[in-house]
């Protein structure tokens, strides 16, 4: 099964495409829900990118800053977090990283 991770659109010219399979924890899938939990560490960065489907995360521990367009939102433990479809955006984990 791919990961939600592997479905999104790249906006960021890069040299060579990082695998953020290493991240992931577990995958699964329960009701036609594709789950992916993934541990991220302080100071990464997501480049931004865009999902081919709306989801949704939580965010188990940790924090993060999310960045849509010139809005950074911090997102912080326990948070349940809706993401549109083609929604391009970034992530940097802070502090101790997350783990999604």
């Amino acid at each position: 099964m791919s990961s939600l991770l592997t479905r999104t659109i790249d906006y960021e010219e890069t040299e060579t495409q990082e695998d953020f399979s290493r991240f992931h924890v577990r995958n699964g899938e329960v009701a036609g829900l594709h789950l992916t939990e993934t541990a991220h560490p302080a100071g990464f960065r997501i480049p931004r990118h865009a999902h081919e489907m709306e989801s949704f995360y939580f965010l188990l521990a940790g924090s993060l800053t999310e960045q849509f367009g010139g809005e950074n939102v911090e997102r912080k433990t326990h948070e349940l977090i809706f993401t549109p479809a083609d929604e391009p955006h970034s992530n940097i984990f802070l502090g101790r990283g997350g783990v999604v």
